[in-house]
């Protein structure tokens, strides 16, 4: 039936969605909720579309949930726009439990602001409050890494459909929170992201959480939406205490309300259902490999997600080289005990081997002195190009960007960018790379 406002108030209208599919097109233009054509669509469904939705389910044990099921989240019938799918993966019944507090923030963060979120989160476990998050990278991937750890649950709203592969560094923390957790998402299976897909999915955050903590933000963050979100809905809104975490974002939804979470209990209202912290709130923990993995080796991290080294060996490297700050990354490790055994018998060939002294390289050897003033520049864009693919070419200039940074400094919300990011790399002009990275092509 789809996720938009007029699927909702038919629902609301006939009580459920079995109802509304049996009236007529008169029906439903009577009551002036949507076009003839709206309702023609509604009525005659893609069968050959719902039956490969529904043995995709089948085939990877992915619930389906409407508002007349009974383990459909009551919480969010007091959406306008609830969905009126669901998808989900995982142990459902945690989307009625009492208590659900939302821990988000930007991709981009800081080590204290992953701190931060993982020890919460890790708090919200203890005291039975389970943790809800985005999925994304940075301080949602310490909200449900800090969950699991402590040994409680978490639900991971996504953004995208299942089996669509984004952000595929996190493939082992999806298949972690669909063992001890949930995942839910109200786009069909393999669907990839749209310019609605997250600010809708922020949507779904705040309404199924007693309360949202905005750990660390730019100002212009996609987890601003979700901030707005929980003051739409009523919802309490926290940021970290002075001084814990820095963020421009935090820092402006303290001027507009926001209140500073000092101690865990708060985020569920004060009940003295969390116990008071055994050593400070805002003392930064140490993080586990997942979120510090330069801390660790590939054997650890394989070990700590519960997968074989072999096949966390490529996941591990990309987030090895993507998680961590320029200042603190590291050389590339020899990542097992059979590349060092391979390396170190080169190693001693070489070395056994008599050295040649070196003949000077003849002229036709020689670089030319035309090749070394040769630069790389960016490709020229189209003449025809709009204006906002234009300021993000411009944007972007010889470096590559994070996602989070380019947003940044255009000014514009992440799901409207990552669509105008798409276009420009089908027209061959930037490239998407690991870590939501971005960068112009450019002509040799």
């Amino acid at each position: 039936m789809g996720t938009s406002a007029a699927a909702s108030s038919l629902i609301r209208e006939y009580g459920a969605p079995s109802n509304v599919l049996a009236q007529n097109t008169d029906s439903f233009c009577n009551l002036g909720k949507m076009t003839r054509a709206q309702a023609k669509r509604l009525l005659d469904p893609n069968d050959a579309k719902v039956s490969e939705i529904l043995a995709l389910c089948r085939e990877f044990n992915w619930r389906i949930l409407t508002p007349d099921d009974r383990l459909y989240p009551e919480r969010l019938l007091s959406l306008p726009d609830f969905p009126s799918v669901l998808f989900a993966e995982g142990d459902v019944s945690l989307l009625h439990e009492p208590l659900l507090a939302a821990v988000v923030g930007t991709r981009q963060a800081s080590r204290r602001g992953l701190s931060f979120a993982y020890r919460l989160a890790a708090d919200f476990s203890a005291g039975g409050v389970v943790t809800v998050s985005g999925s994304a990278l940075g301080i949602d991937s310490a909200a449900h890494e800090g969950a699991l750890t402590a040994g409680g649950s978490t639900v991971a709203v996504l953004g995208t459909g299942f089996g669509f592969n984004y952000l595929p560094e996190q493939v082992f923390l999806r298949r972690r929170i669909a063992g001890d957790g949930v995942l839910i998402t109200e786009m069909p299976p393999f669907a990839g992201p749209t310019s609605s897909s997250f600010p809708q999915r922020n949507r779904l955050i705040a309404a199924l959480s007693h309360s949202v903590t905005v750990v660390e933000s730019g100002e212009g963050g996609g987890s601003m939406i979700t901030a707005r979100f929980a003051r739409s809905q009523n919802k309490p809104l926290f940021v970290p205490p002075a001084g814990a975490v820095r963020s421009p974002g935090c820092d402006l939804l303290l001027k507009k309300g926001a209140s500073e979470l000092k101690a865990p209990d708060l985020a569920v209202g004060g009940k003295g259902i969390l116990p008071d912290p055994a050593f400070p709130f805002d003392m930064p923990m140490p993080l586990p490999p997942p979120l510090d993995p330069a801390a660790g080796s590939l054997a650890q991290y394989a070990l700590y997600c519960g997968v074989d080294p072999r096949e966390a060996q490529e996941i591990f490297a990309v987030v090895r080289r993507n998680t961590l700050p320029e200042e603190t990354k590291m050389p590339e490790p020899e990542t097992d005990l059979f590349s060092i055994i391979a390396q170190a018998e080169e190693r001693e060939k070489a070395a056994a081997k008599p050295r040649r002294k070196k003949a000077p390289p003849s002229e036709a050897e020689k670089p030319k002195e035309t090749d070394k003033k040769k630069k790389t520049v960016r490709s020229s864009p189209p003449p025809d190009l709009p204006e906002n693919e234009r300021a993000i070419l411009g944007a972007l200039g010889k470096e590559e960007m994070l996602l989070d940074a380019l947003s940044a400094a255009l000014g514009r919300e992440i799901p409207v960018l990552m669509n105008e990011v798409s276009l420009l790399e089908l027209k061959g002009l930037v490239k998407l790379l690991p870590g939501n990275r971005i960068a112009a092509v450019r002509d040799a």
